[in-house]
Formats: C-alpha cells, sequence, structure tokens
C-alpha cells in the first residue's frame, strides 16, 4: 500500500509506457492539434498537447509534463512537427506548471471541440 505522499507522486507524475501502447494511448486528436492555435512557443504546445493526451489515457493531465516518457512524447511531437526536446523548456517555474494545467483542462472541455 502507497502512503499519501507516494500516492501524490504517483498522480503527478506519468507511468511507463511502451512504444505499442503509446500508439493506442498517447496519440493527439484533430481537435488535440489545435493547441499550436490556442498555445504559444514550442515548449507550451508540445506540454499542452502531452497533457491533452494524457486524459484519456490516465484520467487526469499530470503536472510534471517534462518527466513524460519520451516515447508518449514522441507521437505529439510528431503530429505537432516539433522536436521531442522541446519539452524541457515547458513551465519550469510551478505556478506556470499550474496556470498552464488550468488552460488545458478549460482548453479539453467539449464546448471547445
Amino acid at each position: 500500500m502507497c502512503s499519501p505522499e507516494e500516492e501524490l507522486t504517483q498522480f503527478r507524475g506519468f507511468p511507463e509506457i511502451t512504444r505499442a501502447a503509446s500508439s493506442r494511448h498517447v496519440t493527439p486528436t484533430g481537435a488535440d492539434e489545435g493547441v499550436k492555435r490556442q498555445f504559444s512557443g514550442a515548449a507550451t504546445i508540445l506540454g499542452a498537447a502531452v497533457q491533452l493526451c494524457a486524459l484519456p489515457w490516465l484520467g487526469f493531465a499530470p503536472a510534471e509534463v517534462r518527466a513524460a516518457p519520451e516515447v508518449a512524447v514522441a507521437r505529439p511531437a510528431n503530429r505537432l512537427e516539433l522536436p521531442v526536446d522541446e519539452l524541457a523548456g515547458h513551465a519550469i517555474r510551478e505556478q506556470t506548471r499550474t496556470d498552464h494545467l488550468r488552460e488545458i483542462l478549460y482548453y479539453r472541455r467539449p464546448a471547445h471541440h
């Protein structure tokens, strides 16, 4: 059984994922690709896309996007024509991560599709 702190850590990050599973779980939809219009800067766009893909896969969008496994970043990066390593610059400040997460959750509402 996990301690509350271990559970919180799990909800902040991403689980491991195989390349095969990533094609099922981490593929942006056409609507998700709209992040290029909603957000600015390659790191923010890629981070937003990874979080949007995580929502249906995990049921939540992890705040620690930069810790996403490379295989979970590769598909959104390829679809958006962005380098995978752009994610390293995503929301370095905690407050920025929180703000971006709020924007992602608002963006994901059905009225925005």
